[in-house]
């Protein structure tokens, strides 16, 4: 599991119901509610939440609740969470990476 508090700043943005966000451009594997691979298919694509759910990331109760959010874009398939939007990272103050480079492009931009 992700170290809760370098995601900490992330959760003090919250949705509602109705707002239209832009899944990140490449999948966030360290999203704490889970990347799934059915999420990846989605990756750049905007999306309308149209539910909200309180999960906490913790056994017992211990940690912090953390709010799961249901897209229209995968028909309330999957649970996204804050991290997993660009809007989150526009809203800190942070540029969205728009483009990662692959594995052999960072080799060859590397000379390795």
């Amino acid at each position: 599991m992700p170290d809760i508090q370098f995601t900490d700043e992330v959760f003090d943005i919250e949705y509602q119901v109705g707002d239209a966000v832009t899944i990140v451009p490449s999948p966030n594997y360290e999203c704490p509610l889970a990347w799934l691979e059915s999420m990846t298919e989605h990756c750049g694509e905007t999306a309308t939440i149209v539910g909200v759910e309180t999960l906490n990331l913790g056994p017992d109760g211990n940690f912090r609740d953390v709010a799961g959010y249901l897209l229209d874009i995968d028909h309330h398939r999957d649970t996204w969470d804050a991290s997993c939007f660009v809007e989150s990272y526009e809203r800190l103050g942070t540029a969205p990476v728009l483009e990662v480079a692959s594995a052999q492009e960072l080799n060859e931009f590397l000379g390795v």
